[in-house]
């Protein structure tokens, strides 16, 4: 079964699985849902994002999200993977965030940085 991906503009997506949840404002994103024989539950596939952090907010201005993709599973461990980059000291900020998050419940979330795999070759715009 699959359904998407789905355009989706300005949303809130709260991860609530820490004692404070994060929420991102998501500008822009492309969503599916999947569930194959193998997969224990259905699994969600968020990606390019592009957005900012709002909560927790240690900054004075929201923490801005250049890029990011993300797979929750309803079923099974981790619940949460997820890949980001960000943009200038903000971004630092939420990358050291995200890290520490992701060593304290790593049963729950893994969280990994780098590059984004671009397909097209010579002729993609």
């Amino acid at each position: 079964m699959e359904v998407g991906p789905i355009e989706v503009e300005d949303a809130l997506l709260t991860l609530g699985f820490t004692k404070k949840p994060v929420v991102f404002q998501v500008d822009r994103a492309k969503v599916t849902v999947r569930r194959r024989k193998a997969d224990a539950g259905p699994v969600i596939y968020i990606e390019e994002v592009e957005g900012h952090m709002l909560k927790p907010s240690p900054l004075p201005k929201p923490v801005p999200i250049a890029w990011a993709n993300a797979v929750v599973r309803l079923v099974g461990k981790p619940l949460v993977e997820l890949t980001v980059d960000s943009a200038g000291i903000a971004g630092a900020f939420a990358r050291a965030g995200l890290r520490i998050a992701g060593h304290v419940k790593r049963d729950q979330m893994r969280y990994k940085r780098g590059a984004v795999k671009v397909e097209g070759g010579p002729a993609c715009r």
